[in-house]
């Protein structure tokens, strides 16, 4: 694995979370999204978020450390 879903995989696995504005200042993706349903379909648990914000909602996914 490599690029982009490496980087967010390597990020999640260091016990960050993450949103999609992280992802993209962080790792120039846009498509943070489809980077968590590939990792899903590899295996990898992670729990998505949502969370409120001032005028919006807003998904933060982290990797489950439930087996």
């Amino acid at each position: 694995m490599k690029g982009q879903r490496a980087d967010v995989l390597k990020w999640l696995q260091n016990g960050n979370s993450i949103t999609n504005w992280q992802a993209f200042k962080l790792f120039g993706t846009t498509r943070l999204g489809a980077i968590i349903y590939d990792l899903r379909k590899m295996g990898y648990k992670i729990k998505t978020i949502i969370m409120n914000g001032e005028n919006c909602q807003f998904a933060v996914y982290v990797l489950s450390t439930e087996e």
